[in-house]
């Protein structure tokens, strides 16, 4: 009977493990499902993207048209114009431009058009204003600037605080808008061939959803702490034992 017991608690101690190098790692190669790469695609504008447009001419007067303020008669003006549900943003003393669907060097090649009759000298610079993303789950949570271009998974990692030894990197979610409605994408984080995969580069407004590993419940971070629960297991057994063998 007592080694019936005993065996009980060594199973249960067995039960309990660390988390491997290979569970907790990156660019891995062996045995790591592997992603087609995929050419990059830079962002398209969308409906309620937010816009910053700046005006650089030579002529005072016409840089002032476009200016933030209107007492300001610098040869740089900078404002910043929301994408509107019917596709444009709206500039003043030109008709409406149609943005969306345009990355933003097309964008910027539409809008100088545009100016053109104003002054053939114009030159328009755009970026947009409200690039972020979102991670939520098991590790870091918040919305975070996206401040380049190729703003990369390792980079939204490193900023929102990386993955802890409990998320599931084998299933990590990416929640996108596009043309045809939000897609959901579920990739594993480890895998080298991730570079360059549609899921490597974030886009403004991307969601990142991690979620805790299920199996986490019976591991802990270190060897250290695998003894340290396992005296403690075998302590409290030895104390029930005694209880029980004292009756």
């Amino acid at each position: 009977m007592k080694m019936k017991f005993f065996s009980l608690v060594l199973v249960a101690a067995m039960l309990i493990s660390c988390y491997t190098k290979k569970e907790t790692s990156l660019l891995l190669e062996n045995g790591m499902p592997i992603y087609q790469q995929s050419a990059y695609e830079p962002h398209r504008i969308a409906v309620n993207d937010e816009l910053l447009l700046r005006v650089i001419s030579l002529n005072e007067e016409v840089a002032s048209l476009f200016a933030s303020g209107s007492s300001t008669t610098s040869t740089r003006s900078m404002q910043t114009y929301r994408v509107f549900p019917d596709s444009t943003i709206d500039i003043p003393y030109v008709n409406k431009v149609k943005v969306v669907g345009l990355t933003i060097r097309e964008a910027q090649s539409k809008v100088k058009d545009a100016l053109a009759d104003f002054d053939n000298s114009i030159e328009v610079r755009m970026a947009f204003a409200n690039k972020s993303f979102t991670f939520v789950g098991e590790s870091g949570r918040g919305v975070f600037a996206i401040d380049k271009e190729r703003f990369t998974i390792y980079d939204a990692l490193a900023v929102s605080g990386g993955l802890k030894q409990t998320s599931d990197y084998k299933n990590v979610h990416l929640i996108r808008e596009t043309a045809a409605g939000p897609q959901i994408y579920t990739f594993d984080i480890r895998s080298k061939s991730i570079i360059d995969s549609e899921y490597y580069y974030v886009q403004p407004n991307d969601i990142i959803y991690v979620d805790r590993k299920k199996s986490s419940f019976f591991k802990v971070n270190s060897y250290g702490s695998v003894l340290g629960l396992t005296s403690t297991i075998i302590t409290f057994a030895l104390t029930i034992w005694n209880l029980v063998a004292a009756f």
